[in-house]
């Protein structure tokens, strides 16, 4: 009783301190990827489901086009097949429900139900950005409303707690920033690393302690470093990493180095990576990671690259090119962070510093997609 008078009090306090409601926020890695996204995801995967349900010819279309995803180094886990869907973690759920079911549904949902869809992911995608202004909020708030509506004619009593909870959602992105900010996922993702630190069945609590301080010494003594380190591009200016033979060169873009790069073609200085002030940026030349795509970024304006090989000039070595494909693009769907390719790519190159954020590619029936992230905060690797 003592207990609880005491919460009771804490919150009260709380309010006039902070001027917030004694409401806490959902968690977003809970009720929304794992809670809707799952939901949805089992509900089309069921072959029993009354309203809508993907056959197996659509299921096995998914599962492909997933497999098929070479996600950026920055997303912890490659994509599975959807026969893995009830081992699907929250991160997995994040990068389905945001980047990859705009894409795909578009081929195994009805239209109906594919836009309707959308007005869940548009909404979601507002309130998740690094800002959340107001404009974001009451668009995404009308988003979330046409979806909640239109949910009992299209799918019948789907009405969970979690659903409910999305009504909820604008208003504590209005209240207290992005929905992020409140997410489980930094705590939950931390819990492995901890139990990494348990190595025998004894005195667990100073094993942790013990590995945690270790750990916390080294990760403060790496941000005291001020001089650069060329091998690893530590530094602040352009570094090139894994050189790459003549002999390797790919015949296009030897073609290319030939006809517009005449003095570098003879002894060209190729490399496979390249590090502008600590940002590594990999081409596709760069084979020690077969399942991932770290090449392809934004140039801003609706244009793409994905790079092939890096060239460092001969008459100026601090001058660093990117060679490789660009690609212009338009909004896909209303959404303003995934592209869809509506022109050839074109063999070009840029400086380093044209570079912007990377991005991940993705591929369907010829068609080429690329999606920027949201915030700098979710789908990060571990």
């Amino acid at each position: 009783m003592h207990v609880i008078c005491f919460v009771q009090k804490l919150f009260v306090h709380y309010k006039l301190f902070t001027g917030f409601s004694v409401d806490f926020p959902p968690c977003v890695l809970h009720a929304v990827y794992e809670g809707v996204a799952k939901q949805f995801l089992k509900y089309w995967c069921s072959p029993n489901s009354p309203k809508v349900s993907w056959t197996s010819e659509q299921r096995s279309a998914v599962s492909q086009f997933l497999v098929s995803v070479k996600p950026p180094s920055r997303i912890s886990r490659p994509p599975r097949d959807l026969q893995k869907r009830a081992k699907f973690k929250g991160h997995e759920l994040n990068v389905w429900l945001f980047y990859l079911s705009p894409v795909i549904c578009e081929t195994v949902l009805p239209p109906s139900y594919y836009y309707h869809w959308l007005e869940l992911v548009r909404g979601l995608s507002l309130l998740l950005r690094n800002r959340v202004p107001s404009s974001a909020v009451e668009q995404a708030e009308l988003c979330i409303a046409n979806f909640l509506s239109d949910l009992p004619e299209l799918y019948g009593n789907v009405s969970h707690f979690n659903v409910h909870l999305l009504s909820h959602l604008p208003f504590f992105a209005a209240q207290r920033g992005p929905l992020f900010l409140s997410s489980m996922t930094g705590f939950e993702t931390y819990n492995l690393k901890l139990k990494n630190f348990i190595t025998g069945p004894y005195h667990v609590l100073p094993q942790i302690g013990k590995r945690y301080l270790s750990e916390l010494v080294v990760l403060c003594s790496n941000n005291t470093i001020t001089t650069s380190n060329p091998q690893r591009g530590d530094g602040h200016e352009n570094v090139v990493m894994n050189h790459y033979k003549k002999s390797e060169i790919p015949l296009g873009v030897y073609n290319f180095l030939s006809q517009n790069f005449p003095a570098e073609s003879a002894r060209p200085l190729l490399f496979k990576r390249c590090s502008r002030n600590g940002k590594v940026f990999q081409s596709l030349s760069y084979d020690r990671v077969s399942v991932r795509n770290s090449s392809c970024v934004l140039l801003g304006d609706g244009r793409f690259f994905e790079i092939e090989i890096f060239l460092k000039s001969v008459d100026t070595p601090s001058q660093i090119y990117a060679i490789g494909k660009e690609f212009r693009c338009s909004a896909f769907n209303d959404l303003d962070y995934i592209w869809k390719s509506n022109a050839p790519s074109l063999m070009t190159a840029v400086t380093l510093n044209q570079l912007g954020d990377i991005v991940m590619k993705l591929e369907l029936n010829d068609n080429v997609y690329f999606c920027s992230f949201l915030n700098n905060y979710e789908c990060v690797s571990e």
